[in-house]
């Protein structure tokens, strides 16, 4: 028996392949490509991974929570943010320490998408630190974060 198509190219030698694959399973999107979305975030190409994570985030399954939060360790700043906007658009709650500690990262673009998360995660434990963010060097994260500390701070509807 044959492995399906997406299979065999998820495990092509040619990074490029692979990364598109892991695009192309973005419109194909469901619980049983789940297992495949998974391995390709541990993929040997840093730009698979990150893609792998925002198809993760877009799946809305929150099977994908460990494997995001795996990422969030990645070497790589780009995997480690895409793994923080993907938990954030699954409202992982499960992840609000792991946001807390990227928000000391030394890449603004992790810090500012790690905010935006924890925003999304509904992260009250986290609004000490966000509002400590009102003294980042970079523009854009004390933007995100006062938004994001704004928006805790608002009573549910």
């Amino acid at each position: 028996m044959q492995r399906p198509f997406h299979q065999i190219i998820l495990r092509d030698g040619d990074a490029e392949v692979r990364l598109l694959a892991v695009g192309a399973l973005a419109f194909f999107n469901g619980p049983a490509l789940l297992p495949d979305l998974i391995a390709a975030a541990s993929d040997g190409d840093w730009r698979v991974r990150a893609e792998a994570a925002i198809v993760l985030g877009r799946s809305a399954l929150t099977q994908a929570v460990p494997a995001l939060l795996a990422a969030l360790d990645d070497p790589f700043w780009q995997v480690r943010k895409e793994a923080a906007v993907a938990l954030g658009r699954l409202r992982a709650a499960a992840a609000t320490p792991a946001l807390t500690a990227l928000l000391r990262s030394e890449v603004a673009d992790v810090r500012r998408a790690a905010a935006a998360a924890l925003a999304d995660v509904g992260a009250n434990a986290a609004l000490p630190a966000l509002r400590a963010l009102a003294a980042d060097p970079d523009v854009e994260v004390r933007k995100t974060a006062a938004r994001a500390a704004a928006a805790l701070a608002r009573p549910p509807h």
